[in-house]
Formats: C-alpha cells, structure tokens, sequence
C-alpha cells in the first residue's frame, strides 16, 4: 500500500493538475517549449525571441502538441534546427527548471 501511495505522489507531481495554473495543487507542473540551437525560443506569435519572458512564450502541455508544432514550422521552413524543450514551472507559470526533451532533424 504504500508502494502504491509513493507511487501515485510521484505521479501526480508529474502531470500537469489542472489547465489554469492558479488552480493547481501548487506542485511544480510541466510544460514544452520550442527552442533554437541558439536558445531564441518560440513566441505565441510564432516569432523566434530571445527574451526570457514566460508570458509571451509559446507553451503546449502535452509533448505531442509541441512536436507537432515543431514539425508545422519544420515544413514551411526545412533549415530550421529546433527542438522540444521540457520544462518544470512553478504554480505561477514561471519556468524553474528546462531540460532538453528531444532534437529535431
């Protein structure tokens, strides 16, 4: 039983617990972001930036959407060399922490 517990408490910090923020459980959530090899990350208004602003950041929830993001731009534009970052945020939305979640060719 509490196997099952610990294991249930590791996977709720994981998952993102709600889709406004402000009504999560105040663990860190996960979110994707595109980023350039030169570290500009993607815009919602699908503009490479270097800014480190989270409010004007392109995010996505789930890895899938990202990626799929990621190879619409890769159509219209073959030399783009981005990839999916994953990234920990905070009950606010605040990045914390990124780590490199997967290369696109």
């Amino acid at each position: 039983l509490v196997i099952i517990i610990s294991f249930l408490s590791i996977l709720c910090i994981r998952l993102n617990c709600a889709s406004t923020q402000g009504l999560c459980h105040r663990i860190n959530m996960i979110i994707y972001i595109l980023q350039m090899s030169d570290g500009r990350r993607l815009s919602k208004d699908l503009d490479w930036i270097s800014d480190l602003d989270n409010s004007d950041l392109y995010t996505a929830d789930h890895r899938d959407m990202a990626l799929n993001k990621l190879v619409e731009l890769n159509a219209k534009d073959i030399s783009l060399r981005a990839r999916v970052v994953c990234c920990e945020v905070n009950a606010e939305g605040k990045i914390i922490k990124s780590t490199q979640s997967l290369a696109a060719a």
